[in-house]
């Protein structure tokens, strides 16, 4: 058995550089090309897709509908696979972010990096800890 993870395409949000985290934005246009190409290179390839398992929310379980369809498998919400809650900058331009809340920016974005602490958490938000399975 082989594991192939995909990250979802691209959304609005990520388009106008916004914080998602559990909030949901749709996938664009080029969203949904991006989706074809990904259903076109599984097609050519030697991989045998059985069963998908996507996040619940929109804009990865609309990639994973496309795929189970497209290899007529089995698709599966998988709640662990949320991206991290990030509480009061969800729906927040990064950009606002870091203009209006320096610290917070700086702290979010150590979350991103690969020295991220494992007890970080945005405000509201859920713990990097928990968000990455580290705790349970």
């Amino acid at each position: 058995m082989k594991l192939i993870l995909v990250r979802h395409a691209e959304t609005e949000w990520n388009l106008e550089g916004i914080i998602q985290g559990h909030s949901d934005s749709s996938l664009t246009c080029r969203g949904l090309r991006e989706t074809s190409v990904l259903l076109a290179a599984f097609s050519a390839s030697e991989y045998q897709i059985e069963s998908v398992y996507a996040s619940p929310l929109g804009r990865a379980w609309q990639m994973g509908q496309s795929l189970a369809e497209h290899f007529c498998c089995s698709l599966t919400a998988e709640p662990a696979l949320k991206e991290q809650a990030f509480g009061q900058f969800e729906g927040m331009p990064l950009e606002l972010l870091r203009q209006k809340h320096p610290n917070d920016a700086n702290a979010l974005f150590r979350l991103w990096s690969d020295h991220a602490p494992v007890d970080s958490f945005c405000p509201h938000g859920e713990a990097f800890s928990k968000a990455s399975g580290l705790t349970p």
